[in-house]
C-alpha cells in the first residue's frame, strides 16, 4: 500500500486576509481636450498570507538514484499558510491626459 506525501500543511490558526482603509480621488474633464485625476490612498492589509516552507522530508536512496538526483537533491518540501502581518499602504495617484488634434498624452506621477 502507498503512501501520500502531504506537501501542503494545514494551519488552524490562519485567518483571512483584510484589507481597509480609504481611497478618494476626484476627476476633472475639460470636454474631450484633457482630464486630470487625483487619488488619495491610505489603506492597511492585515492577516496578509505568506506561503513558507515549513519542513522537508528527504527521499530514501532507492528513489534518489531511481530519479538520477544527486545526494543533496530531490527533498519534498512542506509548504504552510502563514499570517505574515500587517502592510501599510499611503500615497497620492495624479493621472493627466491632454488631446492635440490626433495625439493624446498620457501622464501618471505616484507619491508613496
Amino acid at each position: 500500500m502507498g503512501q501520500t506525501l502531504v506537501t501542503r500543511l494545514a494551519n488552524p490558526d490562519l485567518l483571512p486576509e483584510q484589507q481597509r482603509g480609504i481611497e478618494a480621488g476626484m476627476e476633472l474633464y475639460v470636454g474631450s481636450r484633457g482630464s486630470l485625476v487625483i487619488t488619495r490612498y491610505n489603506q492597511t492589509v492585515d492577516d496578509l498570507i505568506l506561503i513558507a516552507a515549513a519542513d522537508s522530508v528527504d527521499l530514501v536512496p532507492a528513489l534518489r538514484t531511481a530519479y538520477g538526483c544527486a545526494e543533496w537533491q530531490c527533498a519534498a518540501k512542506e509548504y504552510q499558510n502563514l499570517d505574515l502581518g500587517a502592510v501599510r499602504n499611503e500615497g497620492w495617484e495624479t493621472q493627466a491626459t491632454l488631446t492635440f488634434g490626433p495625439f493624446r498624452t498620457r501622464e501618471c506621477w505616484q507619491q508613496v
